[in-house]
């Protein structure tokens, strides 16, 4: 953590970029940050830097497994770009809520851990 960004994070930004053709939102630019290994999943560890980026400090670990229990309510160990998204939009946390992209549909959002991604 020395204020620089890696070429790790510069690729998975810039992989982004090229990818994503809907509504450029801030959920998008913390997504390609975070997501290092480029997998299309965040795991726990990628998770909790999110975690700490949103809240400006490290959450207590009470704090940081009920977000991801959250998050990860089917408990697979990553979460799709979808369930980030539905987390930040059912967020009671403001800090969280705020960075979600509108929605279309309120009735799509879910946190069931279905949806794209999971063969």
């Amino acid at each position: 953590d020395d204020g620089m960004v890696s070429f790790q994070e510069f690729k998975s930004f810039m992989q982004t970029l090229r990818t994503d053709h809907g509504e450029f939102h801030t959920a998008n630019l913390i997504w390609a940050l975070f997501d290092l290994d480029t997998d299309g999943f965040i795991n726990e560890i990628e998770f909790r830097e999110i975690l700490r980026f949103y809240l400006g400090h490290d959450a207590t670990e009470s704090h940081f497994q009920e977000e991801w229990a959250l998050l990860d309510c089917a408990g697979r160990g990553k979460v799709t770009k979808e369930l980030y998204v539905s987390w930040l939009r059912l967020s009671e946390h403001p800090v969280f809520r705020c960075h979600a992209p509108p929605t279309a549909s309120p009735a799509a959002i879910t946190l069931d851990g279905g949806g794209a991604g999971w063969d």
